[in-house]
C-alpha cells in the first residue's frame, strides 16, 4: 500500500512539472485574453447584407425619348382643364378611354402611341406603369405565447406607446375610418368584426379597370389587421380573442383594391383609389405600396394626394423595400406631403431597434433626408387571409399600418386636428435610434409623446405659443449616407427642414462644443405651416484629425424661447482632405431635365426615376467610401461643365452620359485632361434601375468618344437602337424587356472578371456587368490597357495621357451602383472588397499628382497594409518625395501625423473607432521620419500623413498606412484558453493527490511506529 501511495505521489510531481510552465505562461504572458472583448458599432451597410429574395419587384421609369415612340401602350394624359380634357376625349374616341379621374383633368387611354395624343392643353403624359406592394412574404406561423420568431401586435403597440394612450385615454379609433389601398381585405374574418354587433367593419370596393381575380391576397388583410384588427385569431381551428389587437381596433375599414392578387397594379388604379378614399372622407389613407416612377414637380399622383390632404385626409405610405443604399424611397412615399414610413428590426440581444435591412432610404423628392418616421416592420404577426390564423411577414408594408393606426387614435382624441398638427406631433415626438438619418428620418415613432404634443397644438390656450416643431435631419454625422462632412478644409452646403403647425420666425444659433468646425446659418428663418426648407454651410476648420462637435438650436424670435425638438447635432472624427472630386451626372436621363420629345411636354419639362445616378442617389455608397478615404465629392447634376468649374477639382467622374455634352463642354473636359493634367473616371452604361428601361446599357457614343479621343479607348456605336455591346439586352419570351429589378438581378446580367495580368486592382474578382463594349487600340495610345473582360469583350479599361493625366472607363456601373451592390453578386457582396475596388480605382487616377509616401517597418518596405503581433515594438519610418520623384524637404513643423485606432470584438462581430490622436514622428532628415510604437491593444490602426507646405496649404499625398495588430494565433486563443482551464484543473487535482499522499504517508509511518512500540 505504501508503494501504491508513493506511485500516486510521483505521478503528482510529474504532472506538476508539466503543468506549472503551461499555467505560468498563460497567467503571466502578454496574451491579455480579456482584450478580445472590446466593442464595435459597424456601419449599417457593413452589417446588413441584402438577400436578393427579400427584394420585391420594382417597375422602372422609362425614357420618353425611346418609349413614347416605341409603340402602343396604356398612358395617362393630363390636361390644363376640363375643356381640353373633353376635347381630347372626343378626338381620341370614348371607346379608347379606360377611366377618367375626378379631381384632376386627366384620363387613361388604352394602347395609344404619342403621335395620336392630342397636344392642345396637354400638361403631362406618363406611361401607366405598374406599382407594387412592399413586403417580404413568409409562411404562416402559429402564434405562441412567447412568439420567439417575431413580434405580436400587442408588443409593437407597447413599443410605439400606443398601448398607453389606448389605456389612459380609452382610445380605440372608434368613429374614425382608415382606407386600406392595397390588394383588398377579406371581409368575413372574425378579426374585423365589430365587438358589439358582430358585423364586419370592412367596406370593400375594387377600382375601375382592375379586371383581375377579385379574391384578395394576404397582403391587404395582413396590413389592415395591423392597423385595426380586434385581436381574434384562428389558433388550431379555434377562434380566440387575444390582447394582440391592431393599433386602432375600433376603427372602420375602407378596403379599396388597387393591386391584383400577385401584388401588382397600375399607377392609374392607385390614383383612383386615393380619389375614392378622399371622397369617402377617410381620416387616414394608407398605402403599403410603391413605384420608382417620378415625373417631376406636379406629378399627377402628387397632385391627387395633395387634393386628398386638402380635403382632410392624412396620407401615409411605405418608404419601400429598396434599401439600404442610395435614394431608394419609392413613390408615393417619396412625396413631401406624404407621411413616409420606414421599417425597423428589433434586435433582442441588445434590446434596441435597428433598421430593417431593405427599408428604403433617402434622400427623397426635394432633398428631404429620409422617411418621416420608422416603426416595427420585421417579422410582424398579424392576421392571415386563409382562415384568420396568425401570419408572419416583414417589410415597410408592415411598418406603415402601425403609424396609420396610431394616427387614427390621435384623430379620435383630437377630432379637429389638422394634417399639419398631426404630422408635427408625430415628427416632434419621434425618438432617435441612432441609425443613418436617411434611413430612420426623425426616428422611431412614440405616440405617447405625440399625443401630448398634439394636445398642446390643438388647445387654443397653448397652440399660439406652442414650441412643438421639429427639424430634419436631426443629426449630421459620419454614419449618415449623405448628410455628413468629415473632411478638413472642406465646406458642404446641406438643405435643412423645419416642420411646424403654425407660422413663426425662428433665430438659429450654434453652440460649438469643440473647435474645428464653422457653421454658417441664416440670421433668421421664416417658418410657415408645413415644411420650410433653408440651407447651412458646414466647414471643417480643424488643422489635424480630431473630434468636432456642435449643436444648432432655434429660438422663437418673439419670445426667445428655445424650441426643444428642433436641435440639429453635428459631430464627427474628421479626416485629412486628400483630393477634390467633381461627380457629374448632368447628362444622365435619370437626373437631367427636358428629355421628353418636344412635342410631348410635361408640366415642368423634367422626368426621372426616383433614386437617380448621382452622388447622393444610387452612387451614395460609392461616394461615401471615397469620403471615408479623404476625398471630397461635389455633386453636379444640373448646369454645364466649364473651365471655371473644372479647375477647382483634381478628378472628374462622369456617370451614365445618355445625353450629349455640348462642343464647348467637350473642349473644356479635354483641356482639363490635357492641359491641366487631371484625370477622368467614366461610368458608361445605365444601372440596374435606369431611365433607359429596355436600353439600360445605352451610352451616348458620340459625346463619350469625343472626350476619349486620343486615349486609345472608345465605346462601340449602338445598333438597332440598342447597345450591341458587352451583353445582349435582356428580354422575355415575347421580346419585351424585363423591366423589374428582380428579373434583371436574376436573369439579365452576365459575369465579368478582372484580368490576371493587370495591376490596377489587387483582387481578381467576378462582378456583375452590363453595358457597351469598350475598345482598346494600342496603335493610338500604347498606354491603353484592358482591365476586365465580359467573355472576350472589354468592360473595364484604362489609359495614360501625357505625363500625369489618367482615364479609367467602366462599361457598367454595377460595381459601384448601390442597387447592384445591394443585391450581392459574385464576390462584390463583400463590403470590404467593394470598398477596396472603389478606392483602388480612385487612388490610381490621382497617383500622378500625389506626393509619395513610402513606409518601412523594422527596415522592411510595406505597402498600405500589414499585419503584426501587437506585443512587438515596431520601428516605423517613412520617406516622402514629389510626384516627379525628387525629394520633398520640409521641417517637422509642417508634418501632422494622426493615428486612428479601431478595436474588434470577435465574439459579437463588432468594431468601434477610437477618437484619433496625433502622433509625433522624429525627423531623421528633411524627408525621412521615424516613430517607435508598441500597440496598447490589438485591433486596426491607421496612420494618416498630412504635410503642410510653408504657406500653410495641404499637400495631397498617399500617406496612409493600415496596421492590423493581431494576437499571435488569434483564432486559436479560445481553444488555448479551454486547454489551459483543463490543465489547470488537472494541476489542482494532482496537487490534492500529492498533499493527500504526503499526509497519508506521515500518518502511516506514525501508526507503524506506534505498533512497534
Amino acid at each position: 500500500m505504501a508503494s501504491s501511495k508513493r506511485q500516486f505521489t510521483l505521478f503528482g510531481f510529474i504532472l506538476l512539472l508539466f503543468i506549472f510552465p503551461i499555467i505560468g505562461s498563460m497567467l503571466f504572458s502578454n496574451w491579455n485574453i480579456k482584450d478580445i472583448h472590446q466593442t464595435k458599432i459597424r456601419y449599417l451597410d457593413e452589417e446588413n447584407q441584402v438577400d436578393v429574395n427579400q427584394i420585391q419587384d420594382a417597375k422602372i421609369k422609362v425614357n420618353p425619348d425611346t418609349e413614347l415612340t416605341s409603340g402602343p401602350r396604356d398612358r395617362i394624359l393630363w390636361y390644363e382643364n376640363e375643356f381640353y380634357r373633353q376635347k381630347a376625349i372626343e378626338e381620341i374616341g370614348i371607346h379608347n378611354v379606360i377611366t377618367k379621374f375626378q379631381t384632376i383633368a386627366a384620363f387613361t387611354v388604352r394602347n395609344f402611341t404619342p403621335d395620336r395624343i392630342p397636344r392642345e392643353g396637354l400638361r403631362q403624359v406618363i406611361d401607366d406603369s405598374e406599382i407594387y406592394h412592399n413586403d417580404v412574404e413568409k409562411q404562416p406561423y402559429d402564434l405562441t405565447e412567447d412568439t420567439p420568431n417575431g413580434l405580436t401586435l400587442e408588443r409593437t403597440a407597447r413599443m410605439l406607446g400606443i398601448d398607453r394612450i389606448r389605456r389612459d385615454f380609452n382610445l380605440t379609433g372608434a368613429g374614425t375610418t382608415i382606407a386600406i389601398i392595397d390588394t383588398g381585405v377579406r371581409v368575413d374574418l372574425d378579426a374585423f368584426k365589430d365587438s358589439s354587433s358582430s358585423q364586419s367593419r370592412v367596406q370593400h370596393s375594387i377600382v375601375e379597370g382592375l379586371n383581375e381575380d377579385t379574391v384578395s391576397s394576404f397582403h391587404g388583410t395582413h396590413v389592415a389587421a395591423i392597423a385595426a384588427s380586434n385581436g381574434i385569431y384562428n389558433v388550431d381551428g379555434d377562434f380566440k380573442l387575444s390582447s394582440s389587437t391592431g393599433m386602432a381596433p375600433g376603427a372602420n375599414i375602407l378596403s379599396i383594391q388597387v393591386l391584383n392578387a400577385a401584388g401588382f397594379g397600375r399607377i392609374s388604379w392607385v390614383m383612383l383609389g386615393i380619389e375614392e378614399a378622399a371622397a369617402a372622407g377617410a381620416d387616414v389613407i394608407t398605402l403599403s405600396l410603391s413605384s420608382q416612377l417620378y415625373n417631376g414637380t406636379g406629378d399627377m399622383q402628387e397632385v391627387i394626394i395633395n387634393n386628398a390632404i386638402a380635403g382632410g385626409s392624412v396620407v401615409v405610405a411605405a418608404a419601400g423595400n429598396l434599401g439600404p443604399f442610395g435614394s431608394g424611397i419609392g413613390l408615393p412615399g417619396g412625396f413631401p406631403n406624404v407621411i413616409s414610413v420606414g421599417a425597423t428590426h428589433f434586435e433582442e440581444d441588445i434590446g434596441r431597434h435597428l433598421m430593417w435591412v431593405s427599408s428604403g432610404v433617402g434622400p427623397r423628392v426635394g432633398g428631404y433626408p429620409g422617411p418621416d418616421v420608422v416603426a416595427p416592420g420585421s417579422d410582424i404577426y398579424s392576421v392571415g387571409i386563409t382562415d384568420g390564423a396568425p401570419y408572419l411577414s416583414s417589410g415597410t408594408s408592415m411598418a406603415t399600418p402601425h403609424i396609420a393606426g396610431g394616427l387614427l387614435l390621435l384623430r379620435e382624441a383630437y377630432p379637429t386636428s389638422t394634417y399639419d398638427q398631426l404630422r408635427t406631433a408625430i415628427l416632434a415626438g419621434a425618438e432617435d435610434i441612432f441609425q443613418p438619418v436617411e434611413a430612420m428620418g426623425r426616428g422611431f415613432a412614440n405616440f405617447t409623446t405625440a399625443h401630448r404634443i398634439l394636445g398642446e397644438l390643438t388647445n387654443p390656450a397653448t397652440s399660439a405659443d406652442s414650441l412643438e416643431m421639429s427639424s430634419a435631419p436631426r443629426r449630421i454625422d459620419r454614419f449618415n449616407y449623405v448628410f455628413r462632412n468629415r473632411l478638413i478644409g472642406q465646406t458642404k452646403t446641406f438643405p435643412l427642414f423645419m416642420h411646424s403647425a403654425r407660422n413663426i420666425t425662428v433665430i438659429p444659433a450654434v453652440d460649438y462644443i469643440t473647435d474645428g468646425v464653422n457653421i454658417e446659418l441664416p440670421s433668421s428663418v421664416v417658418v410657415g405651416i408645413g415644411i420650410t426648407e433653408f440651407s447651412a454651410d458646414f466647414t471643417i476648420t480643424a488643422t489635424n484629425m480630431q473630434r468636432v462637435i456642435a449643436v444648432i438650436y432655434f429660438r422663437d424670435s418673439l419670445t426667445g424661447n428655445l424650441l426643444p425638438n428642433a436641435n440639429i447635432t453635428f459631430g464627427d472624427d474628421v479626416l485629412i482632405s486628400r483630393s477634390r472630386i467633381l461627380f457629374d451626372s448632368s447628362k444622365d436621363f435619370d437626373v437631367s431635365t427636358s428629355i421628353f420629345d418636344p412635342g410631348v411636354p410635361t408640366l415642368d419639362g423634367s422626368t426621372t426615376y426616383f433614386g437617380a445616378h448621382s452622388a447622393t442617389g444610387q452612387f451614395a455608397l460609392f461616394t461615401r467610401f471615397l469620403e471615408d478615404e479623404g476625398h471630397f465629392i461635389f455633386d453636379h447634376s444640373e448646369g454645364i461643365l466649364d473651365t471655371d468649374l473644372l479647375s477647382q477639382y483634381d478628378l472628374l467622374i462622369i456617370a451614365n452620359p445618355d445625353a450629349e455634352y455640348s462642343d464647348a463642354e467637350i473642349l473644356d473636359i479635354r483641356a482639363f485632361l490635357e492641359q491641366d493634367g487631371k484625370s477622368l473616371f467614366l461610368i458608361a452604361g445605365g444601372g440596374l434601375v435606369s431611365a433607359e428601361s429596355i436600353h439600360y446599357s445605352d451610352v451616348n457614343e458620340h459625346t463619350v468618344n469625343a472626350i476619349l479621343a486620343g486615349s486609345g479607348l472608345s465605346v462601340i456605336e449602338n445598333q438597332n437602337n440598342g447597345a450591341d455591346g458587352a451583353i445582349t439586352l435582356c428580354e422575355d419570351e415575347d421580346g419585351q424587356s424585363k423591366d423589374d429589378i428582380f428579373l434583371r438581378a436574376t436573369d439579365c446580367w452576365n459575369t465579368a472578371q478582372t484580368l490576371r495580368n493587370q495591376e490596377l486592382f489587387e483582387p481578381l474578382v467576378e462582378f456583375p456587368s452590363y453595358g457597351p463594349e469598350i475598345r482598346v487600340d494600342k496603335s493610338i495610345n500604347q498606354n491603353a490597357e484592358s482591365i476586365a473582360h465580359q467573355e472576350s469583350k472589354t468592360v473595364i479599361a484604362r489609359s495614360e495621357v501625357g505625363e500625369s493625366s489618367r482615364i479609367l472607363v467602366f462599361s457598367s456601373p454595377l460595381m459601384f451602383d448601390s442597387f447592384g451592390f445591394s443585391f450581392g453578386y459574385g464576390t462584390l457582396d463583400d463590403v470590404d472588397l467593394h470598398r477596396q475596388m472603389s478606392t483602388e480605382a480612385i487612388d490610381w487616377l490621382l497617383e500622378p499628382r500625389a506626393m509619395k509616401v513610402a513606409y518601412r517597418i523594422d527596415g522592411k518596405s510595406v505597402d498600405k497594409q500589414i499585419n503584426v503581433n501587437f506585443n512587438e515594438t515596431l520601428r516605423i519610418t517613412f520617406t516622402t518625395q514629389k510626384p516627379d520623384g525628387t525629394k520633398l524637404t520640409y521641417s517637422s513643423d509642417h508634418l501632422n501625423v494622426t493615428l486612428r485606432q479601431t478595436l474588434y470584438n470577435r465574439s459579437i462581430d463588432r468594431f468601434i473607432e477610437i477618437a484619433p490622436f496625433p502622433v509625433k514622428f522624429l525627423a531623421l532628415s528633411e524627408s525621412e521620419f521615424v516613430y517607435e510604437f508598441k500597440f496598447p491593444k490589438f485591433g486596426d490602426y491607421e496612420f494618416f500623413i498630412e504635410i503642410v507646405d510653408p504657406d500653410g496649404e495641404f499637400i495631397q499625398s498617399n500617406g496612409y498606412l493600415k496596421i492590423t495588430a493581431d494576437l499571435t494565433h488569434f483564432d486559436s486563443q479560445g481553444n488555448l484558453r479551454s486547454l489551459g482551464f483543463y490543465l489547470f484543473f488537472a494541476f489542482f487535482v494532482s496537487w490534492v493527490i500529492f498533499l493527500y499522499n504526503e499526509g497519508g504517508r506521515e500518518l502511516f509511518l506514525k501508526r507503524e511506529m506506534e505498533e512497534k512500540v
